[in-house]
């Protein structure tokens, strides 16, 4: 009978591998254009409403519109999040931070009629992952117990450290036996189904109305939890609540970030190439960059960039360019620009995610990525971190 149970969980974990694949598979395909598409809309919203009067019916439309492309961009993130193709700054984390740092927030977001109440593991914690991501697996775990307490109720978060023998690790969650974080996000809401439970984590499944849900949060989470080689687990009966568990591997050594020195701001004056083979993000980022005081040279493919650079020999002070160009790819052309510019810093752009994951090891530090849509800020901050590195 054991070895019966063991099975059954095994194919079912197979099974929504198998479907959390095919949705990234879909996610790939459409991510890098649409990325593009929101670009452009949310970029020239942004430059557009410094110039509008303050609380005139225009800048309220920008803003909607700036809004939308805001909450598009998130649901493309969600989407190659749970692809496990969404770029991850990963760093160490204690989850006792965490949900320390985030409870009064928590509080706020689950509103009075539920009783919260945390407890914090009594040793580090500690695990490898991008903190934003876990972040966003504690809150969707604590909006979706919310959902389910509409009249209120306990929430209870609590984080652990714990040892996962063969039988518990293999057999129940499909980890490697060893020592792991726990966290733990138990309601006592209405509780779940078996039908609904066995559907939890599928891609687009709700049961909340539509302008309530995308169906997409569980399932984020689900693959964000298994993106760090953790697992997660979920107990739930109707009219008894439900607790979901989260297991991630633990990093027992203590390792200190180094903080980045501050880097200046940039000099008005350099003259920036940027490269991109749609006309709208070459326009959006030539008006941040000429903001920001640069002259801009523009190309809409590699060949083009290196005849602007062979027929006027710019003094370059920085090289932007999309990785997904018509022929030679954004990396290539960096390679051969290198050659005449080998101390010109090099950003690099995509809207598809996956571009960027087997090439971190292979970036120089004069060279860094920014993921579509990009804001101001965000390009503001890459530029000077670069030009910053450049200078030392």
């Amino acid at each position: 009978m054991s070895h019966i149970t063991d099975t059954n969980s095994y194919e079912r974990q197979m099974f929504q591998e198998e479907k959390m694949n095919a949705v990234g598979r879909m996610a790939a395909g459409v991510a890098h254009d649409l990325n593009n598409v929101l670009f452009a809309i949310m970029g020239l919203s942004e430059l557009l409403a410094p110039i509008l009067p303050s609380g005139s019916k225009e800048a309220e439309y920008v803003g909607e519109i700036h809004a939308a492309g805001e909450r598009a961009a998130k649901l493309v993130r969600q989407l190659l999040t749970i692809a496990r193709r969404q770029p991850a700054r990963v760093e160490i984390v204690d989850l006792n931070l965490l949900v320390g740092n985030l409870a009064t927030f928590l509080e706020r977001i689950t509103g009075k009629a539920v009783n919260l109440s945390t407890r914090v593991a009594q040793s580090p914690a500690r695990v490898k992952a991008d903190p934003g991501q876990i972040e966003q697996v504690l809150m969707n775990l604590a909006i979706n117990a919310r959902d389910a307490m509409p009249e209120g109720g306990k929430l209870d978060i609590s984080v652990d450290v714990i040892h996962l023998d063969e039988d518990e690790a293999f057999s129940q969650l499909d980890l490697q036996p060893g020592d792991y974080a726990g966290l733990g996000v138990s309601d006592t809401g209405c509780g779940m189904d078996k039908e609904t439970l066995a559907r939890v984590f599928e891609p687009f499944f709700t049961t909340k109305p539509p302008e309530r849900g995308t169906g997409l949060g569980l399932t984020t989470t689900y693959g964000i939890v298994r993106q760090y080689g953790g697992a997660i687990h979920v107990y739930s009966e109707p009219g008894r609540g439900t607790t979901f568990r989260v297991y991630l591997p633990l990093t027992p050594e203590m390792e200190e970030a180094a903080k980045a020195a501050a880097a200046p701001a940039p000099q008005p004056g350099g003259t920036v190439l940027v490269v991109d083979d749609e006309e709208a993000v070459l326009r959006v980022v030539g008006a941040m960059l000429e903001e920001m005081g640069f002259a801009v040279l523009t190309a809409t493919n590699a060949e083009a960039a290196l005849e602007c650079c062979h027929r006027q020999s710019p003094r370059l002070t920085l090289i932007v360019t999309d990785l997904v160009l018509p022929g030679l790819s954004g990396w290539d052309l960096a390679t051969r620009l290198r050659r005449d510019y080998p101390h010109t810093p090099v950003l690099y752009m995509s809207g598809f995610a996956n571009n960027m994951i087997f090439r971190d090891a292979e970036m120089g530090p004069l060279e860094s990525y920014l993921e579509k849509p990009i804001t101001p800020r965000a390009l503001k901050e890459k530029v000077n971190e670069l030009l910053g590195r450049a200078s030392r």
